[in-house]
């Protein structure tokens, strides 16, 4: 299921769960959300559904401020 290349996807959305983008691809959780904090279109960012890329398999939620693990399993 995870082969430390890529295994997440991320969908993202703001306070009023609105979906404000999906990333495909994602190798570093924590690189990502800090990515999604400097960015100028996304840092409202609220919280992040995050799901096994491979399976479609729902992981967790993250919420903006909460530490997040690199590779969360």
């Amino acid at each position: 299921m995870f082969k430390n290349k890529n295994d997440y996807t991320f969908i993202v959305f703001d306070k009023e769960n609105n979906q404000l983008c999906k990333v495909e691809f994602v190798h570093d959780c924590f690189k990502s959300c800090q990515w999604l904090d400097q960015s100028k279109n996304y840092s409202h960012w609220y919280y992040v559904n995050i799901y096994v890329r491979r399976s479609g398999q729902f992981l967790k939620r993250h919420y903006k401020g909460q530490f997040i693990q690199r590779f969360p399993r």
